[in-house]
């Protein structure tokens, strides 16, 4: 081999090792474009609205918002690590800590009474429509609780209080119309990472108004869910 086609392979070398860093970046997120997140935050009986945005470049993304319950609107700033999907927020006594999984954003926060916040992913805030309502355990028991979960396109996500913590819902909705009760629409198929259940959560059907359906936990409690637009 000539000297020549040894400096050739070294320089051929050192081009892939750097296109294997550029690929490796984008894995860990780091170029990623920024996200707006809007979602439902709420306790168990009371239930309010988020948005969050991020900017910058760096992995640890600026995130600027706010957090509403009723009339009163509180600014939120804080981070969002794309490498890790840890997101955190804080305005006033507020102090939101979530995840980010795909388009989700899931989590708890501290003040005004805690809970938990579920949101989903969109070009902007109006792009997601926000449900608050109730379950009611008709199987195993008869506690009336609160679920809430915000629609993007046809992709659920959301939380429901239980007797313990607030588990994770995420769902779609289908192409088949259904009706439900009084609530006529797409039909919508819901799930949790944190229940163990044989099939499906729950089901149902969502309108642009409301949205209606059954549950079972396959641990010997089901029952029914409603509920509309969050005021």
């Amino acid at each position: 081999m000539t000297p020549l086609s040894r400096s050739a392979k070294w320089l051929a070398t050192v081009a892939l090792f750097a296109l294997a860093c550029s690929d490796s970046k984008s894995v860990t997120g780091t170029v990623t474009a920024n996200r707006t997140w809007r979602g439902i935050i709420g306790t168990t009986g009371s239930n309010g609205t988020f948005d969050l945005t991020t900017s910058g470049s760096a992995d640890a993304r600026a995130i600027t918002g706010s957090v509403k319950f009723g009339v009163t609107t509180t600014p939120l700033t804080g981070t969002h690590v794309i490498s890790t999907g840890a997101v955190t927020a804080n305005g006033g006594a507020f102090v939101l800590t979530g995840t980010v999984a795909t388009s989700q954003l899931f989590g708890n926060f501290t003040g005004g009474g805690g809970g938990s916040f579920a949101g989903a992913e969109a070009a902007t805030a109006s792009d997601v429509k926000l449900y608050c309502g109730t379950y009611t355990e008709t199987v195993g028991g008869t506690s009336t609780r609160y679920w809430s979960f915000s629609l993007t396109a046809t992709t659920i996500s959301g939380t429901a209080a239980t007797s313990t913590t607030p588990i994770r819902l995420n769902g779609s909705l289908g192409a088949t119309s259904v009706t439900v009760g009084s609530v006529t629409g797409p039909a919508a198929t819901i799930n949790s990472p944190d229940a163990v259940t044989s099939g499906a959560l729950a089901s149902g059907a969502v309108s642009a108004t409301a949205a209606q359906g059954t549950f079972n936990n396959g641990s010997g409690t089901s029952g029914t869910w409603a509920g509309a637009i969050c005021p």
